[in-house]
């Protein structure tokens, strides 16, 4: 069986700043990109074929697209995860990363791999079930409910594509 060991520092679906006064905004919120680093060094690599998401490190401040806090970067990062994933091929995803909408992207191609036929257990601080409009906009909040295809209507179209796509080919 190929394991798909994928690095994922994505923090753009977090906005955790107002946690941390103490340092710049611009600081805090790309910390989730340096557990990706972290965790690649301390779990071991025997066994895995190795990958990382090209992620967006520039700070232009945050915007809130359609409900979802920098939603044009995530697409765009899902999109490479998917292209990743496609390129691969595994039958298990190890993801490293960031916040937890890292997990998105390869919960939904191994659905659609599997023909749906899996299972999901979320376990987090948090539900990750809101959804736009509601009053925190970062996606890793929403990453349960979009594996769900629930949430801002051009990501769950890109993920359920993403399923057909794989359904299609297996």
């Amino acid at each position: 069986m190929k394991t798909l060991r994928l690095l994922n520092g994505q923090w753009q679906g977090a906005s955790i700043a107002h946690w941390l006064p103490s340092f710049p905004a611009s600081t805090s919120s790309r910390g989730y990109s340096l557990g990706s680093s972290i965790l690649d060094l301390i779990v071991p690599s025997e066994g895995y074929v190795r990958a990382k998401v090209p992620i967006d490190m520039e700070w232009g401040g945050r915007v809130s697209t359609d409900g979802v806090l920098d939603k044009d970067i995530i697409m765009k990062q899902l999109e490479a995860t998917f292209t990743i994933l496609d390129e691969h091929g595994p039958d298990r995803v190890l993801v490293l990363g960031g916040e937890c909408a890292v997990s998105v992207a390869p919960f939904t191609w191994m659905a659609g791999r599997l023909d749906g036929d899996v299972a999901m257990i979320w376990i987090d601080a948090h539900p990750d079930i809101t959804l736009p409009g509601d009053s925190y906009e970062g996606f890793h909040a929403m990453a349960a409910a979009a594996c769900m295809g629930l949430g801002d209507a051009d990501i769950t179209a890109m993920l359920t594509l993403s399923m057909y796509e794989m359904k299609r080919r297996h």
